[in-house]
């Protein structure tokens, strides 16, 4: 089994990072990156299919341009109360899934925070795309 905390090795160039929760307990992901010297970064959410809001940018992605490959570390936690929370270290079931080439990275690492084994309860998802790249499909 993967280990929580969960570090990804990222391509550099401009993208994305966003989570999503699916789950009725408050999901917390947070994110530490190398590149970074405003550590940390933190998603939270709850419910079925949500966009979790990043602390930083107030919205549901964080933004990103890196001239270099760099790390970051994720962790993944939930809390069965919000007031307050006490969050506990999620499980992480599955090894991420990492789509790399040389013009694109994409990146997902999922939760899970019981016993149904879903593997879905918080969903981190990065895209990057190296400059000069099209995001798009030919065809």
């Amino acid at each position: 089994m993967p280990s929580n905390p969960v570090t990804l090795q990222v391509q550099k160039g401009a993208g994305a990072f966003w989570c999503f929760s699916n789950a009725s307990y408050l999901q917390r992901v947070t994110l530490e990156i190398s590149a970074s010297n405003e550590n940390p970064y933190v998603f939270e959410g709850s419910g079925e299919g949500q966009l979790m809001t990043c602390d930083r940018s107030g919205g549901p992605t964080l933004p990103f341009t890196e001239p270099a490959d760099f790390t970051v570390t994720a962790t993944f936690e939930y809390s069965e109360t919000v007031d307050p929370p006490q969050f506990k270290m999620a499980h992480i079931l599955k090894e991420p899934v990492v789509d790399r080439t040389t013009s694109r990275y994409i990146a997902q690492v999922e939760s899970e925070d019981s016993t149904d084994e879903d593997d879905n309860d918080s969903w981190l998802q990065v895209v990057s795309w190296a400059r000069g790249a099209s995001a798009g499909h030919a065809g």
